[in-house]
């Protein structure tokens, strides 16, 4: 399976996915009109990687904004990744956040209450 790129997208964040790093890093602001552009190939691209890889599979969440409707996004990504969890899928995430963000920090957080894989907040 190939990377996956979502890059220079306007109202998204980069989204870079590396297929043999088992990683995906979403960076920067993320206030698009139609999340399911995005969500709809990277689910894609997560359940492929679960389904046929036996390594561990990290999400990096480097976000400085986020609308509502992204979070939504979020929130049906996490639900994925938690029935792969209770698959015995190796999964984890790490939410990193301005250490005065405390919008980010608390988003994080309620992202980390719905989660039943490992998630981190890194408060940089």
């Amino acid at each position: 399976m190939q990377d996956f790129k979502w890059i220079d997208n306007a109202g998204f964040p980069d989204v870079i996915g590396k297929w043999d790093e088992g990683a995906i890093e979403l960076i920067g602001d993320a206030n698009p009109n139609d999340i399911h552009e995005l969500f709809i190939p990277l689910n894609q691209w997560v359940f492929n990687y679960l389904e046929t890889r036996d390594t561990p599979l990290q999400i990096i969440f480097k976000l400085t904004y986020l609308n509502t409707s992204f979070s939504l996004g979020i929130l049906d990504l996490i639900r994925q990744l938690n029935s792969s969890f209770y698959k015995q899928k190796n999964v984890s995430a790490f939410w990193y956040y301005q250490t005065d963000d405390e919008e980010l920090y608390y988003e994080g957080e309620d992202f980390k209450s719905v989660s039943h894989f490992p998630f981190e907040l890194i408060s940089v």
